[in-house]
């Protein structure tokens, strides 16, 4: 494996890293005030926010990253953020959605909506990482 090889992989690493703490972060802030039974068990809530949460949109960028020379757009990890939070939020609402006929607003705005945040600022953080390690990091 060549020293480019494995600069990319560090890099990238360092922008996964970066992407998870802001994640987190802002996760144990919405789950603060929204959520406060979730910070009973605080590993517990940051193993479920990285599996769950921001491990779509993270491997994805991670992809994208590694198959581009450059850095791809803000908009493209915003794009991955949403696809992401949709394929969270369309299981949990496709039952009630075809019990009562109509789409569980309430429940997706008291549910999935604070945690949005939180994944596109995952997304943005790796963007704003890349960068910072150099165009031909990632």
């Amino acid at each position: 494996m060549s020293l480019d090889r494995i600069m990319r992989l560090l890099n990238l690493i360092l922008c996964n890293v970066t992407a998870l703490i802001v994640g987190l972060a802002s996760f144990a802030v919405v789950a603060a005030l929204r959520f406060p039974g979730m910070l009973a068990d605080p590993i517990s809530a940051a193993t479920l926010a990285a599996l769950v949460y921001f491990s779509g949109p993270l491997v994805s960028a991670s992809a994208l990253a590694l198959w581009r020379r450059q850095p791809p757009p803000l908009y493209i990890h915003v794009l991955l953020s949403l696809g992401w939070w949709t394929f969270l939020v369309c299981p949990w609402a496709v039952k009630p959605w075809h019990y009562y006929g109509a789409f569980p607003w309430k429940g997706v705005a008291q549910v999935w909506l604070p945690v949005l945040p939180s994944i596109v600022l995952a997304s943005g953080a790796f963007w704003m990482a890349s960068p910072r390690v150099g165009n031909d990091a990632v």
